[in-house]
């Protein structure tokens, strides 16, 4: 039932509010986590589509890394760890800026930017800070790379549009 009222509140119909009323209030509150969820296989591969080395990713694939894909609304001024539970996770900026204070410079990242440590923040770096209401997605570092060892459709496709 929620996955029709979600399908019915993206079609804009008026009287979705009347619909939802009439549910149980436990099918209620899973109704309003959904709506307010960015936790939809769906919206995780529209956002991977938009970076431009997922863009030419068959589905399949980014299903796949969807699966290990976790969603965050970050409000301004909101630090944003690298780590989680000792683990180092891979940032791609969905929507918004974030910033990073580095010894000798300030690092700013712009919307879809893919944002690893070591490679394009210093590994000194931590935390990032968000300039704006931000949208981030978090992929452990350990299962992506499994995950391109195990799938060699994605690290074709991934070569393919970086053009070495």
């Amino acid at each position: 039932m929620p996955q029709a009222l979600k399908i019915l509140n993206d079609k804009g119909i008026s009287n979705i509010e009347n619909v939802s009323n009439n549910l149980s209030d436990k099918k209620r509150l899973i109704y309003k986590r959904m709506i307010n969820s960015l936790d939809l296989i769906s919206d995780k591969i529209k956002h991977l589509r938009r970076v431009y080395i997922f863009y030419s990713v068959p589905e399949k694939s980014l299903v796949q890394l969807a699966d290990i894909v976790i969603q965050q609304r970050v409000t301004e001024n909101t630090e944003i760890n690298f780590f989680n539970n000792s683990e180092e996770d891979i940032l791609i900026l969905v929507k918004g800026e974030l910033t990073c204070l580095d010894k000798k410079q300030r690092l700013s990242f712009n919307k879809n930017s893919i944002i690893i440590l070591g490679l394009n923040a210093p590994q000194s770096v931590i935390t990032l800070k968000s300039t704006t209401n931000s949208v981030v997605m978090k992929i452990n570092r350990f299962k992506f790379f499994n995950l391109l060892a195990s799938n060699n459709e994605l690290v074709k496709n991934l070569f393919k549009t970086m053009k070495f």
